[in-house]
Parts: C-alpha cells; sequence; structure tokens
C-alpha cells in the first residue's frame, strides 16, 4: 500500500483535443505531510493511439522518449508545486491515449501517487477553450518575510469569487484577503504577527485549489 504524502488539486479528468492541436495539460502537487519532500517523475505507462506522443516537464523538459526526470524538485510541507505538465501531440493522428505518471519521493519511492491522463484526439475542432487555463497562486515572495509578503495570482475567466486566506500553525484564520480580477498581485501585511509558519490557502468558488508556506522571521 502506497503512502499518501503527496496529492493532487487539479485532476484534469479526460480531455479532447483536435488531432491538429497539441495541448498542455498540467497537474500540480501537493505536499501533505510536515517535512520536505524531493520528488521525481516517472512516466509508467504509454498507451498511446498509432501517431501519438507525448513528454512531460517537471525540473526540465524532456524529450518524448524520456520515461525518468533526472533531476528532482523540493516541495515543502503544505505548498504546491505547479512546475508539472504534460504536452500531448496527436501529430494529426485520432484516437485515445491513455498515459499514467508517477511523482515519487526519490528517497522513499514507495511515498508516491499517480495519475493517468486520458486524452481523446478528435478530427473535429471544439473551440479555443479546450482545457481552461488552472486557477494558480504562486509562492510567497519574500520568503521568510518580515513586514510584507507578495502572492501573483491567475483566475480562469469563468471564476465567479476568490479569496485567499491565511492560518497559523494551530489552524487559526489570521488573514483574508479578497481577490480581483483574474490575474495581478496580493500584497500582505504581515507587520501584525508573530514570527513563525504559517499557510495560504486560495479559495474558488467555494473550494480550495492552491495552498503555500510562509515563514515570518524579525
Amino acid at each position: 500500500m502506497f503512502a499518501q504524502s503527496l496529492v493532487f488539486t487539479n485532476a484534469p479528468g479526460s480531455v479532447s483535443t483536435p488531432s491538429d492541436q497539441d495541448i498542455d495539460i498540467p497537474l500540480y502537487v501537493v505536499n501533505t505531510s510536515a517535512n520536505p519532500i524531493d520528488v521525481k517523475v516517472r512516466r509508467m505507462s504509454n498507451d498511446v493511439a498509432t501517431g501519438h506522443e507525448n513528454y512531460f516537464c517537471w525540473d526540465v523538459c524532456y524529450e518524448t522518449t524520456t520515461d525518468v526526470s533526472v533531476g528532482h524538485l523540493t516541495i515543502m510541507p503544505g505548498d504546491t508545486n505547479t512546475f508539472f505538465k504534460m504536452t500531448f501531440l496527436p501529430n494529426g493522428n485520432t484516437g485515445a491515449s491513455s498515459i499514467m505518471y508517477r511523482f515519487y519521493d526519490k528517497n522513499n519511492p514507495t511515498d508516491l501517487i499517480e495519475y493517468t491522463f486520458e486524452v481523446d484526439a478528435t478530427t473535429t475542432s471544439i473551440g479555443p477553450d479546450i482545457f481552461k487555463p488552472n486557477n494558480v497562486l504562486s509562492s510567497p515572495y519574500p520568503n521568510p518575510a518580515k513586514d510584507f509578503t507578495y502572492l501573483d495570482f491567475e483566475l480562469n475567466p469563468d471564476v465567479m469569487s476568490a479569496e485567499v486566506r491565511m492560518y497559523n500553525l494551530i489552524g487559526k484564520q489570521v488573514k483574508r484577503e479578497s481577490i480581483q480580477g483574474i490575474d495581478g498581485k496580493l500584497r500582505v501585511d504581515t507587520r501584525d504577527l508573530m514570527p513563525g509558519v504559517y499557510f495560504f490557502y486560495m479559495i474558488v468558488d467555494g473550494q480550495e485549489v492552491a495552498s503555500r508556506r510562509l515563514i515570518i522571521s524579525r
């Protein structure tokens, strides 16, 4: 049985794309443990229709023939990593493809999580919004922070409401900021907070979609 220190926040489900269009499909990985994890990626299976190809980006972007990332990315406790994407290349060919990727702790390979991408390449264009951009929250900067920290955000155009909530280590909400617009920057005043570890959560239409960790030191 696999350990579950890693979870996904935006599993895309089945995706369709015209056979003449490449598509980038992101996947966000969250470290739910109390320790940093050095995460590597492996393509476990590549059951693709004739003519289909795919490659992935993690620490770098790899060739279509590469199955395992050479390097790793460290995900801090409570942080969400948004670097992964699989690029699917139909190359003008129709059909359904299934590709499984594994994300695992390089120091404890049994601590892992897997996801299977299901992609259907069709002959008919299904419009420009085949796969809408995901809601993104950057890591806070500077981090550690003293008086202020900043968060960049990007939202889907159809989002109705969004906000960022900040909690301390015992789970008490200490700040709440509404997000206006579909992209921009939040400035968070930390002068009234004690030094320590805090967590940001981005809530979009009532659902948590991203989390970030902040250290305040003086």
